[in-house]
């Protein structure tokens, strides 16, 4: 073996495996409609009801929050706020779940 060879060799495989994955790579389109199916998966099989109790819910900032974050996850449901606690009752599929769990608490 030649003291360039084993360089020119491992420079060979990088490029190969970076045109691969490139080639692989979704576009902004594909990637956009691959999160939404994720998102939109089948509920008639498993849905999941999560009821949240919050303290405070009567700051505009976290209400909008919660309100958006569950927008973008195409997740229904409804916000009960009293003087003392909220309550957030949430239908979810499995997937988005543990992420809206992570924004309430």
């Amino acid at each position: 073996m030649k003291p360039g060879e084993l360089v020119t060799t491992t420079f060979n495989v990088k490029n190969s495996y970076s045109f691969y994955y490139l080639h692989r790579k979704l576009t902004p389109e594909q990637r956009k409609e691959k999160n939404l199916k994720k998102l939109m998966e089948d509920t008639s099989l498993e849905t999941k009801v999560a009821v949240y109790r919050v303290t405070d819910l009567s700051d505009p900032r976290h209400l909008f929050k919660v309100t958006k974050n569950a927008q973008q996850r195409m997740l229904t449901g409804c916000v009960v706020i009293t003087p003392k606690f909220s309550v957030v009752v949430v239908e979810v599929s499995r997937s988005s779940l543990s992420a809206f769990s992570n924004i309430i608490y």
